[in-house]
């Protein structure tokens, strides 16, 4: 995504944990860590549009894992909508509505998952529409 934005001669910022991972495609890298009390202030400075793909992605992390990231996207969200951002897309998963299993599920299924890790992205996704984000959930499966 970032090459891409880079062709369209859009200026990137990547916040990144670690200097080595300092050679993306973007214009400028940033290096800090996320957290739910951290200033998020100077790498939002000049952002129009924030794309928030940061988290724990192992199904087998603790649970206080997958709470701290809601704690650390809903910290960055708040300070990003009093800096006036205007777009803030948060890739969420669809195990954040549930395993249907093999039943059709429309905007009606108000299942809650039953991991911690899609517990926490459905908790992330109704703070983020609460904040007054909008959701933008990318599905990948029919």
């Amino acid at each position: 995504m970032l090459a891409l934005l880079q062709q369209q001669k859009i200026f990137t910022r990547a916040l990144v944990r670690d200097a080595q991972n300092s050679d993306l495609p973007c214009h400028q890298t940033v290096v800090g860590e996320l957290s739910p009390i951290v200033r998020c202030e100077p790498w939002l400075e000049g952002i129009d549009t924030v794309f928030y793909l940061a988290g724990t992605a192992h199904l087998s992390a603790a649970p206080e894992q997958y709470e701290a990231d809601y704690l650390a996207v809903i910290n960055m969200a708040r300070q990003a909508v009093a800096m006036g951002v205007q777009r803030f897309v948060f890739v969420s998963t669809t195990k954040a509505a549930a395993d249907a299993g093999e039943k059709v599920c429309d905007e009606s299924w108000d299942a809650w998952p039953t991991d911690a890790y899609s517990y926490w992205k459905r908790k992330i996704e109704i703070a983020l529409h609460d904040i007054g984000i909008l959701i933008l959930l990318l599905c990948d499966r029919v």
